[in-house]
């Protein structure tokens, strides 16, 4: 995941070490890749390095999946918006689709095919200090290759 391409600047061994202590990756043989802070809080700063690091790894398109799984986690509701815009953002920058799953609440009907929702109203809220922070317990990103994308030969 932090692996560099020779025409990239090599990354030095602080900034793997810093990046590895901020993120748990898993990856599979057949292309999947599974991603969960290891911090109780999301940062959108820390989010958005990550996310380059996909677009990198994903822009051949020879992946199966990304997971973003945020279990265990809590982001201020301001910031949990601008991180679904920009793995929307990173998704399309892709060709990939973009969506948000929670686990541990039933679907609802008019919840259904919303793709990446901004602020999903299943999601606790919780009073920390002056800021609203949302408890993403069993909520998860997924990137995944466009059902639409055309294959280039």
């Amino acid at each position: 995941m932090v692996a560099m391409s020779v025409h990239d600047e090599t990354p030095d061994l602080n900034e793997v070490q810093t990046f590895l202590s901020k993120w748990r990756l898993t990856a599979s043989a057949d292309g999947a890749l599974w991603i969960q802070p290891r911090s109780e809080t999301l940062e959108l700063q820390d989010f958005s390095g990550l996310l380059r690091r996909v677009q990198r790894v994903c822009a051949d398109q020879s992946y199966a999946f990304v997971v973003f799984y945020f279990d265990g986690v809590r982001v201020d509701r301001e910031t949990w918006s601008l991180i679904l815009r920009a793995a929307e953002d990173a998704a399309a920058s892709v060709h990939a689709d973009c969506r948000v799953f929670r686990l541990y609440q039933p679907a609802q009907p008019e919840n259904a095919n919303d793709g990446i929702r901004r602020t999903p109203s299943n999601l606790r809220s919780h009073d920390c200090g002056t800021a609203r922070m949302l408890n993403l317990d069993g909520t998860s990103i997924v990137i995944h290759p466009s059902t639409d994308r055309v294959s280039v030969p």
